[in-house]
């Protein structure tokens, strides 16, 4: 099988065996709009490629703001992460450990993962 390191590999619903937010790949549930700029965007390709959940805590603790899009329509580092938290459906012990950390009180981390709990 060959490699696939494109993200919109993962957008694709034919062979998903992952875990499904109602009913569906959790990475389809943001609008394709927002999906592809994400996936083109410059963060997403070099910040975001290869992340797992502990190091997404490691990126996601050093963005200074959280938002949306901006600009010519470009999604802020934290979208980015939002979408990267959906891709990965972190179990729910990790994602409870990020809610509850004192650590993470006033952190993007926190409001990052309340947004994909959302979905």
């Amino acid at each position: 099988m060959a490699h696939h390191a494109d993200a919109k590999y993962m957008l694709d619903d034919r062979g998903y065996e992952g875990t499904l937010i109602r009913g569906q790949n959790p990475a389809l549930l943001m609008e394709k709009a927002v999906r592809d700029r994400i996936t083109d965007s410059y963060f997403w390709k070099e910040q975001c490629f290869g992340l797992n959940a502990a190091t997404l805590c490691d990126r996601a603790v050093e963005l200074t703001f959280i938002g949306g899009t901006y600009g010519q329509q470009k999604p802020t580092p934290f979208l980015c992460l939002a979408f990267k938290l959906l891709q990965l459906t972190p179990e729910r012990e990790i994602v409870l450990e990020y809610l509850l950390n004192e650590d993470f009180k006033y952190s993007p981390l926190r409001k990052c993962v309340c947004e994909s709990l959302r979905y």
